[in-house]
């Protein structure tokens, strides 16, 4: 991985190879997918995986959990 601080001071991420974006993919997964929340301080940090786009899945934010599985509302 590549660490660089930028001179506003966010954290830029970016994997050097494909195990390493697939890694940094499944993190980003886990650990920010729930950046909206107000409970958490706003981070400087940015994944950068141009190289790999397939490495990040896509989020979706605002999304009803009933609504996306397809099941009934509860």
């Amino acid at each position: 991985m590549k660490a660089t601080v930028n001179a506003r001071g966010m954290l830029i991420v970016e994997p050097e190879n494909e195990l390493e974006a697939y890694a940094l993919g499944k993190w980003s997964a886990a650990n920010l997918t729930d950046r909206f929340c107000a409970s958490k301080p706003d981070l400087k940090l940015i994944v950068n995986c141009e190289q790999w786009p397939d490495a990040i899945e896509p989020v979706t934010v605002g999304v009803i959990p009933w609504l996306s599985r397809g099941a009934q509302k509860p």
